[in-house]
């Protein structure tokens, strides 16, 4: 990540590969003009981040949003403050959580759903065998 620029390194810095976002910070300059980003540290382990993260949204999210009109909407939590936001989009709903708390740590839940993202295998051999066949 060392080689990217600064602008792209900003947008991924703010993902952390286990389901929350980090604070956005300003590129540092070193002694030869170079710009880079700091290195964050989550202050939680991945398994307390989920943890809270989930149990905040079963405990006290949930209950309060209708699921129906908002299904497949992100839900960004401030897993310390028990803060959120919700939208369409996971970086305006983090954005907008970051805003009103700087320090935030947040996880993200979609509405209906256990995952954020989900990775699925896909054997192309399947898909692609109606066409070749006749």
């Amino acid at each position: 990540m060392k080689c990217l620029p600064v602008e792209l390194k900003q947008r991924l810095l703010r993902f952390y590969p286990f389901g929350f976002i980090l604070r956005r910070r300003e590129p540092l300059t070193d002694q030869n003009g170079r710009k880079s980003m700091p290195e964050l540290q989550p202050r939680y382990s991945k398994e307390e981040f989920a943890q809270r993260g989930d149990e905040i949204y079963e405990r006290d999210i949930r209950p309060q949003i209708d699921e129906t009109s908002n299904a497949g909407k992100f839900v960004a939590i401030d897993i310390e403050t028990g803060a959120y936001e919700i939208d369409v989009d996971e970086l305006t709903a983090s954005d907008r959580l970051l805003a009103r708390y700087p320090e935030a740590q947040i996880w993200l839940r979609r509405v209906g759903s256990r995952y954020v993202r989900r990775f699925r295998h896909h054997q192309c051999s399947d898909r692609l065998s109606h066409v070749t066949s006749g």
